[in-house]
């Protein structure tokens, strides 16, 4: 993160703290390539991932 807005660089410090110790076990990384296969199954009921993240 470079900058902000409507935030302090602190708030910027302890944001990225806390994300780093969040549990995203429940997340499933794809690569960026197969987005589109990924959600036609999620819109045919295929697939039910809670948390699709799109690596590039």
């Amino acid at each position: 993160m470079l900058g902000s807005f409507a935030y302090t660089d602190e708030d910027f410090a302890t944001a990225v703290r806390t994300v780093g110790e969040w549990d995203v076990s429940w997340v499933r990384t794809c690569p960026l390539a197969d987005g589109a296969e990924l959600f036609t199954a999620l819109m045919n009921g295929r697939d039910t991932p809670v948390k699709a993240l799109l690596s590039p």
